[in-house]
């Protein structure tokens, strides 16, 4: 869209799409503690079906399954969607939510890992300067349960009018470590104290 509104004069366009190294979800220990990495060419069908999406964050396949249509899940990825930084995106909310965090490296090699809170600037912009790329997410392993919903203008190929994402433990047949992120209500994702207070000890 960006392409389409602004039109630049580019000699080239470099598709990264095959580069082997960007894709997959696999676990991994950075800084002694165990997360999921998710390369950021990773496409949205792979997130829907990953057993370890699945297993870690049941949330992340949820809005996977539903970005699009499945021409769209199969073919655009979660890099994509957080570099876009749509205030209806999907997986915006979500990385903000599981606390995600995002590698990216710039045209000398050298890479840094942003918070997913610090990558968002605001609607439709990131952190992302014109010599870098997203190299992956990295999620945290918590043990958390979690939920997606959203509601559109259609039940499905709709875009986000609002959406709310949840994770919680359960102790003792309790909810408790209750934590909300509502997005597309505002130029960032918007936590929700409010769900954690109604929610604790349900």
């Amino acid at each position: 869209i960006a392409f389409r509104e602004k039109r630049p004069q580019l000699n080239r366009i470099l598709s990264i799409v095959n580069v082997p190294e960007l894709k997959g979800i696999e676990y991994v220990t950075r800084e002694e503690r165990a997360m999921v990495r998710i390369g950021a060419l990773t496409s949205h069908a792979r997130l829907a079906d990953s057993p370890i999406i699945h297993k870690e964050f049941p949330a992340v396949a949820m809005a996977a399954d539903h970005v699009g249509s499945q021409q769209i899940r199969n073919r655009g990825t979660i890099g994509g969607n957080l570099a876009n930084a749509s205030v209806g995106g999907d997986m915006v909310p979500l990385m903000v939510l599981l606390h995600a965090e995002m590698e990216i490296m710039n045209s000398n090699g050298e890479i840094r890992v942003v918070p997913m809170e610090e990558f968002l600037l605001g609607a439709g912009r990131t952190v992302l300067g014109s010599q870098d790329i997203l190299l992956a997410v990295y999620i945290p392993v918590t043990g958390k349960s979690s939920c997606f919903h959203k509601l559109g203008a259609r039940d499905e190929v709709t875009i986000a009018d609002i959406s709310l994402c949840l994770t919680w433990t359960v102790r003792e047949g309790k909810l408790c470590q209750v934590e909300g992120v509502m997005g597309a209500v505002d130029g960032r994702p918007v936590w929700i104290d409010a769900v954690r207070q109604y929610l604790e000890g349900r």
